[in-house]
């Protein structure tokens, strides 16, 4: 009542005129309506509409970062109960999507398009890929993709995949099919001489690519490297030019050259720095070979 009398009085009060000739007569502090048969539901419904007003409150969470218990359930929906609310609760299920877009070349757009334009670019994980002879070198930052093997560096890696780290560097392969090949090598935080570290990325690509030419050269076309704590090492834009040139290298030569190989950088959504690292590697060496730029997008819908 302190809440109709506080904002609607004046709404009230029209609601009589409105109905002057049926002789309606509102009044609020006593609760009471005066007002013949047919018009007394209306009336009502009238006024609650006033005290009810519909108001859409969203509230959004992220997943698995905010659990609901059973009692706060109750809760919430005691309390929707007790003000005339209603719950409704919507699922929705994100997958990054593979967009390509055309390039813009018109000198004459605006400063404002241009600023819009790269504050939303520099926000994309950019699809990045080098073409080398019948080969292609790509980075992107998903591990969801389907590949005909998997190689990995790192013990914590193995012991993922149900590889006991005792039994040395191999090829495995599990009772699904999937291939994994473990070599064990991250780059030596230790080691300041620029040679070392060099030759201790040719080493690691170049045993690996010998590797997967040896065990499955007919079943296999698209090769990952998971990328996993790489990204400790210091000087990440000097690992990403010498990984990336030795990958070039052994893809180039005449031994591999004819292979049609696609090798795919993974990287976690952690890994964001470490990943433009390389995405920036890669587009200075990229030739631009069409017009069009390629990126993941996160696109949501309802389940």
């Amino acid at each position: 009542r302190e809440f109709l009398l506080d904002n609607y009085v004046h709404e009230i009060k029209n609601l009589e005129v409105d109905y002057k000739e049926d002789n309606v007569k509102i009044q609020i502090r006593e609760n009471l309506i005066i007002a013949p048969q047919y018009l007394i539901m209306k009336i009502k419904q009238l006024i609650q509409s006033m005290a009810f007003q519909t108001i859409i409150i969203t509230f959004r969470y992220i997943k698995n970062a905010f659990i609901l218990t059973e009692k706060d359930d109750l809760k919430l929906k005691s309390l929707a109960q007790n003000y005339n609310c209603e719950i409704n609760k919507i699922d929705i299920e994100t997958k990054k999507e593979f967009i390509i877009l055309p390039k813009g070349k018109n000198i004459s757009t605006s400063k404002y398009i241009i600023n819009e334009s790269n504050q939303f670019y520099s926000s994309l994980s950019i699809w990045r890929k080098l073409s080398i002879s019948n080969n292609i070198i790509e980075i992107h930052k998903s591990y969801d993709l389907t590949v005909d093997i998997t190689i990995i560096s790192t013990i914590s890696d193995a012991i993922k995949e149900n590889i006991d780290p005792k039994y040395g560097n191999g090829y495995f392969e599990s009772d699904t099919g999937k291939r994994v090949l473990f070599i064990e090598w991250s780059p030596d935080l230790s080691q300041e001489n620029n040679n070392q570290i060099n030759e201790s990325i040719k080493k690691f690509i170049s045993t690996s690519i010998k590797q997967i030419d040896m065990f499955c050269t007919n079943i296999v076309k698209t090769i990952a490297f998971a990328t996993t704590d790489w990204e400790n090492y210091d000087n990440r834009k000097q690992l990403a030019e010498y990984i990336l040139n030795e990958m070039i290298n052994q893809l180039g030569s005449k031994h591999y050259s004819h292979r049609s190989w696609k090798i795919i950088f993974l990287f976690s959504d952690q890994q964001n720095e470490f990943f433009n690292e390389f995405s920036q590697v890669i587009l200075s060496i990229q030739k631009e070979e069409d017009d069009y730029e390629q990126f993941f997008y996160p696109i949501s819908s309802m389940l």
